[in-house]
């Protein structure tokens, strides 16, 4: 990996000292690169909504993961399984929103590359 670029940077004593409250320990450089970073992010609209939602379906989406093997289980036992068509709809407009958010993040970050 190429070595990362060195960037000095003068800022007024007011905004140092702003810095200096809120990097809660970090170094200057640690604090200010990930400022930067969450601010480059927020603009790619991967900012903490995005992530949360992505977080939120990855949740829904283990759930029905375990679901889907205990349907499978019980199948492989011989039962009968039936699944009420409205959740599954529910399930195909889950990943349908999974598979669009996934689009739109692969999309920002192929964009800031």
């Amino acid at each position: 990996m190429p070595e990362s670029p060195i960037i000095r940077v003068r800022v007024p004593p007011a905004v140092l000292a702003r810095i200096e409250v809120q990097r809660s320990g970090l170094s200057r450089s640690a604090w200010l690169r990930e400022t930067i970073a969450r601010r480059l992010e927020a603009d790619m609209g991967l900012g903490p909504e995005a992530l949360e939602r992505l977080e939120t379906l990855n949740r829904q989406l283990r759930g029905l993961g375990t679901n889907l093997n205990q349907l499978a289980k019980l199948a492989n036992q011989g039962e009968r399984v039936r699944v009420d068509p409205t959740l599954l709809a529910r399930v195909d407009a889950g990943i349908a929103e999974g598979r669009r958010l996934l689009r739109a993040v692969h999309a920002a970050l192929a964009g800031a590359y």
